[in-house]
């Protein structure tokens, strides 16, 4: 059977989703014990949603050697899923090579995550980390390698810090990053991205995160996967369990 296409699925996807990540046995984080990622993505922000009424999700497929040895940093490949379920069909790809941590004055070995059609094997676009000092930057491009937007926090003091009084952020609650025009202003916001409380239990007793998000207006349906892939690789990089790839 051919995998289903972006457009089939998306289309009837909320434009405004809330990407949940699977919490993992709380022993094995605990010690550290590298797991895959899991996360649903629906219109619904809950917790977890064990019974599939989400609309997408998202599985990871990492070898155990590079979870438990090279952490976030790590290789890896996910598929996009129709249902919410990890049994669904396959329509999206997220490659993501082994790169270094995002940090600052870096001048290669840059963040990356490549977005491909798997039904055609077409490339849909990347989310790449540029060059930053102070305030973590990353560019959205499409399938013809064209920048699309800029990914990165509010900012003050003409960019050189996170402003941490933007209204859409509350301290550790909501933790906003904006989709902006390439070389955008700080006012030509686009899209938001929020990574935000998941409540109690989940946040006190496992490194599993959720994350709410509003794609800039304009993107097509089959550049929507490219916003999922863009909370993916944030979450992986800023909020990921620190000294272990589990989740």
């Amino acid at each position: 059977m051919s995998a289903p296409t972006v457009n089939s699925i998306i289309r009837d996807v909320p434009k405004v989703v809330y990407v949940k990540q699977k919490p993992k046995g709380v022993l094995l984080e605990m010690f550290c014990c590298a797991q895959n990622n899991e996360f649903a993505i629906g219109k619904e922000m809950g917790g977890w949603s064990p019974d599939g009424s989400d609309d997408l999700y998202v599985v990871e497929d990492a070898s155990l050697f590079c979870r438990f040895c090279f952490g976030t940093c790590r290789e890896t490949s996910m598929d996009l899923k129709v249902g919410g379920k990890a049994d669904g069909a396959s329509f999206v790809n997220f490659q993501r090579p082994f790169r270094c941590l995002a940090s600052p004055c870096k001048c290669c070995c840059y963040q990356e995550i490549n977005v491909t059609e798997m039904s055609s094997n077409a490339k849909l676009g990347s989310i790449k980390e540029t060059f930053w000092c102070c305030v973590p930057q990353f560019r959205v491009f499409d399938a013809a390698d064209q920048p699309m937007y800029d990914l990165h926090q509010p900012t003050c003091c003409l960019g050189m810090c996170v402003n941490c009084c933007d209204k859409g952020g509350c301290g550790c609650l909501r933790v906003p990053f904006y989709f902006y025009a390439p070389n955008g202003k700080e006012d030509d916001r686009k899209g938001e991205l929020f990574k935000v409380w998941a409540g109690v239990k989940k946040e006190c007793c496992t490194n599993a995160n959720n994350f709410e998000v509003h794609p800039p207006s304009e993107m097509k349906p089959e550049q929507l996967p490219l916003v999922y892939a863009t909370a993916v690789i944030v979450n992986q990089n800023f909020f990921e369990n620190k000294g272990s790839g589990g989740g």
